[in-house]
């Protein structure tokens, strides 16, 4: 049985009737989940989709695609901007698998923040970020997400990625052991958890020419602080070269918060989202020592984990220039 056989028939097994796919192509991009757009034409409309499959297992630090699906199903139910979530299976193609609505536009950083046709883009995001941001965040806790949301409070938090660097890190970095040390000792007042995206950034955007369309990439959300999907966006790395743009490479911080409440958002913590931006620094550099280690551990060889683990000396060194502006 073919690939597009085989989703044929799990397409089909939902709805309950024939469908055929056609247009099955791989996209570029994806260093857990393989990615590949097609045409599904049921006999009422005809969907442009994109299909993921998960070709290994998640990193310790996400959702599982299952997990990801629901979450996705959720806030799309809210009015949140994401792609609409179609079907998933467990086992269709020998593992676990969805299909969502495709989205045309840009998210590549490099084109959206450099490109002079994405001026207007520009000048809008801020003000569309907030708004999406703020509709994330009002989603009831109760009942609407799933049990299994992970939930680690911000002492978890750190706990977690604190384990995740002893556990997969083949070399000592003190950097990021001052950078916990200081997360311990400066932790934020606690606030009412809210669904936080866990990885709302450049790069997991998708936008025109208008600006922002959706949302993507939920595989790192959880319950926390809301103001953690603050300190994420200023980390360096997702500034892509305009650093004297700290949202994102997009805007001022005060900006940004502003909007955020104009949307309808809560009150806004700048010390808190100091706390954050360290955290996500921290965050990332953990990110790229767990991407790394399927290379380094032969089960995988792709270049683009690697690639991704040469990262962490560029987030220790933003590290301690945070930790001296503290």
């Amino acid at each position: 049985m073919t690939m597009q056989q085989a989703v044929q028939g799990f397409i089909g097994r939902q709805v309950g009737q024939e469908v055929r796919v056609q247009g099955l192509t791989k996209l570029p991009g994806g260093a857990v989940k393989e990615i590949f757009s097609c045409q599904v034409i049921l006999p009422e409309q005809t969907i442009d989709a994109v299909l993921r499959v998960e070709r290994s297992a998640p990193l310790p630090v996400a959702l599982s695609l299952a997990q990801e699906f629901k979450v996705m199903d959720v806030a799309w139910r809210a009015g949140v901007p994401v792609p609409k979530p179609l079907w998933y299976s467990a086992d269709a193609l020998a593992g676990p698998c969805c299909l969502m609505e495709r989205v045309y536009g840009q998210a590549l950083p490099s084109k959206i923040l450099y490109k002079d046709s994405f001026k207007k883009a520009r000048e809008r995001l801020p003000d569309q970020m907030a708004k999406a941001l703020a509709a994330i965040h009002a989603i009831p806790v109760e009942p609407e997400l799933p049990a299994f949301m992970p939930d680690r409070g911000v002492a978890g938090e750190v706990d977690f990625y604190e384990k995740a660097y002893s556990d997969y890190s083949l070399d000592p970095h003190p950097t990021l052991e001052l950078t916990l040390r200081w997360l311990r000792q400066n932790p934020p007042p606690e606030r009412p958890k809210r669904l936080v995206h866990g990885d709302f950034r450049m790069g997991n955007l998708i936008c025109d020419e208008s600006g922002l369309q959706k949302v993507l990439d939920w595989e790192l959300a959880h319950l926390g602080d809301p103001m953690e999907d603050f300190g994420w966006p200023m980390v360096m790395a997702w500034r892509f070269g305009k650093n004297h743009l700290p949202l994102a490479g997009l805007c001022q911080r005060e900006e940004f918060f502003k909007a955020y409440e104009n949307a309808g958002g809560e009150t806004v913590d700048p010390a808190a989202v100091h706390f954050w931006e360290v955290f996500g620094n921290l965050k990332w550099a953990v990110i790229t020592i767990l991407q790394a280690a399927p290379f380094l551990n032969g089960t995988s060889n792709s270049i683009e984990l690697a690639s991704l683990g040469r990262k962490t000396v560029e987030v220790e060194r933003q590290l301690i220039a945070l930790l001296e502006d503290a």
